[in-house]
This record gives structure tokens, C-alpha cells and sequence, in this order.
């Protein structure tokens, strides 16, 4: 997450941001966890 210290992130092999800024959207949606919203 975003708001972890800089020596954690440093050996993360992804960073999404904080909780606050939609960091857990953000992290489902690069592990493919989410469907594609589509417009209708």
C-alpha cells in the first residue's frame, strides 16, 4: 500500500496507493481480480 515505509515498498513487487486513495480497487484491479466495467 501506499502508506507503507519505504524500506517495505522496497522490496514489493507492486505499490498501489493508500487505503484513502482507492489503493485496494486499484491493486484487485492489476491482480485481474475485477471484470471490466463496460458502458452501456
Amino acid at each position: 500500500m501506499g502508506n507503507a515505509t519505504e524500506e517495505t515498498k522496497q522490496h514489493a513487487d507492486y505499490v498501489t496507493a493508500s487505503v484513502l486513495d482507492d489503493g485496494l480497487y486499484q491493486a484487485f484491479e492489476y491482480a485481474g481480480l475485477l471484470e471490466p466495467e463496460t458502458k452501456e
